[in-house]
């Protein structure tokens, strides 16, 4: 797409201003953005954080685009993230403090500034630890997570599967899925197979992502005792495919296609998951329908 170019602009001042225009519908549709800022206006903590990803997310998605040459938009929108990035962390939201921490280590839409770093994730931890003693499982998870990576607390592989295991006994599906990476590479507790398998289970009956995959790959392949079983990795593909997980789209698309893993050949179908992982940017579900349309030619 071209711009016409006006004399009495700049043409990077007119790119910013076409994003601009766009921003609020692209980040999350212009009803959810408007409402979502809202709330983050009249002070709602959760919602600011929110905001602040959603702009986050739109950012990395122009940089991954390569629309623009420069990073004049991308910049811009990270420097609105932080903007309600502090705005929830000064009212105590423990992720929007732990990006902060994050951000001020890395440079991402500020200056480095490790003291700055220190401090937020400092705040992090104190809240956390408090909120993960009174048995919030969100906190028990992340305080889990930050003794995983060492961040604002010394790297504590055992703290961090004992956290886990205490929000994954409350049924939170993230902490399910991290106690199975645990105990699949002993990670602050022994190796055992039987009990990765069991939490990635528990993780996938709630639909998560990633425990679906673990489990797709599981039974595909044989693993953590399981034996190839072809219609239970048909079962949880289709499972993670419904819930979004682009790469589950593209390989349930390709089975049906080609009638591989089990699957009944069935191009439509096939053509049908292809174009829903091809929609969230999957190369290999794109070029797949390229070839289809390319065949149906003269």
């Amino acid at each position: 797409m071209s711009f016409p170019r006006n004399k009495n602009k700049p043409l990077i001042v007119l790119m910013g201003l076409f994003w601009l225009a766009i921003t609020n519908v692209a980040i999350a549709g212009a009803n959810d953005f408007a409402g979502l800022k809202a709330k983050a206006e009249h002070g709602n903590a959760a919602a600011q954080e929110k905001l602040a990803t959603e702009y986050v997310n739109r950012a990395e998605e122009i940089r991954r685009s390569g629309v623009l040459k420069n990073d004049v938009q991308p910049v811009y929108l990270f420097r609105k993230a932080m903007y309600w990035f502090r705005k929830s962390a000064n009212q105590g939201n423990h992720d929007a403090q732990f990006y902060l921490g994050a951000s001020y280590a890395g440079g991402f839409g500020v200056s480095k500034d490790e003291a700055k770093s220190a401090y937020w994730y400092k705040k992090a931890i104190h809240g956390l630890k408090k909120a993960a003693q009174q048995g919030d499982d969100d906190a028990q998870y992340q305080l889990g997570r930050a003794y995983r990576w060492g961040k604002g607390v010394p790297e504590d592989k055992a703290k961090t599967a004992y956290w886990n295991g205490k929000a994954a006994e409350q049924g939170y599906a993230k902490a399910q899925y991290g106690l199975g990476e645990d105990y699949l590479h002993g990670w602050g507790v022994p190796k055992n197979n039987a009990k990765a398998y069991y939490w990635y289970k528990k993780a996938a009956e709630q639909g998560y992502d990633k425990a679906l995959n673990r489990l797709v790959t599981a039974y595909q392949y044989g693993g953590w005792g399981v034996p190839i079983n072809y219609a239970k990795a048909d079962y949880w593909l289709k499972k993670a495919a419904e819930h979004g997980e682009v790469g589950a789209q593209q390989q349930l698309g390709e089975a049906y296609y080609y009638g591989s893993l089990g699957m009944s050949k069935d191009k439509t179908k096939g053509i049908f998951w292809y174009k829903k992982a091809a929609k969230q940017g999957d190369k290999i579900a794109q070029m797949a329908l390229d070839s289809y349309h390319d065949n149906l030619g003269p």
